[in-house]
């Protein structure tokens, strides 16, 4: 997938800066006036120019090109479409088609509060009081009895920051599954440098017996989405934590390893090693 993001988004995050564009101004002026002391001077003078003319042009585009978070939703949706989600899920997850097709499948997405490789960026809509941040995630779930499958991908909309990978859960490694709503400060306006106001994300969240913390962002609109993945892990989780006993996992004999499918393969490779480390 192509790692690039729109110039205009990054406006609707970023504060207007009008200091750069007299700065760059003021240079421009400098150079165009040492051209025109020096003799056979052209090169400062046509550098001079187009100093100036990108200061005329930072100021009118921070001015009057005006971006609506509509816009930004668009390029979050474009994410979406060109993520290939399912297939990429497969191949990360090393599944097959024919191993999830009877499976519980779903999906979560939303502008996410966590960073990527650094914070991103938060504001709050004047004209539809949406809370938006630069980061977007979106992540698939796939849904076991005994274990569940997740992969998840999330991309900056103002540079090149990505990632994405999976995870294979086993239902009584997982302590913990919650929703939360993460609060931060949103920008109202890029024109203002003051006048932040406190908003919320909400975040998915599994932690797992060692300490491992995922967090999956999702919008209102997969509120139902969410509230059932995470209804599902506790169920399993306490039922699994109710039928643990010491010493109860018996190998499956290895003549039978070759008949089972490559999930159930993973499935039982995972539960090998849980219980002989334990």
């Amino acid at each position: 997938m192509e790692r690039s993001y729109d110039e205009r988004i990054v406006l609707y995050f970023y504060k207007k800066n009008i200091t750069s564009a007299l700065l760059l101004l003021i240079l421009g002026f400098g150079i165009v006036s040492v051209g025109i002391n020096r003799k056979d001077s052209y090169i400062f003078l046509i550098i001079g120019i187009i100093f100036a003319a990108m200061a005329v042009w930072m100021w009118i585009r921070q001015r009057f090109m005006q971006v609506k978070g509509v816009e930004v939703d668009g390029s979050a949706d474009r994410f979406v479409e060109n993520s290939a989600l399912f297939t990429k899920a497969l191949k990360e997850l090393d599944l097959d088609e024919e191993d999830v097709r009877d499976l519980e499948q779903l999906t979560l997405q939303g502008y996410s509060p966590m960073a990527i490789a650094t914070e991103p960026l938060f504001r709050v809509d004047s004209e539809d009081g949406k809370a938006r941040s630069s980061n977007y995630q979106i992540a698939y779930f796939i849904l076991d009895e005994e274990v569940m499958f997740t992969y998840t991908q999330a991309k900056s909309l103002v540079d090149s920051e990505y990632f994405d990978g999976g995870h294979i859960w086993r239902y009584k490694a997982i302590t913990g599954s919650q929703i939360k709503e993460i609060p931060k400060l949103c920008m109202t306006a890029p024109e203002k440098e003051e006048g932040k106001i406190e908003k919320t994300f909400n975040v998915l969240v599994i932690s797992g017996e060692n300490g491992e913390t995922f967090g999956f962002a999702f919008g209102e609109e997969n509120r139902d989405n969410a509230e059932y993945i995470m209804d599902h892990i506790n169920k399993r989780a306490k039922k699994e934590s109710r039928m643990r006993k010491p010493n109860s996992a018996k190998p499956r004999p290895k003549e039978t390893l070759s008949d089972l499918t490559k999930k159930d393969k993973r499935s039982y490779e995972i539960g090998i090693i849980g219980e002989e480390i334990k």
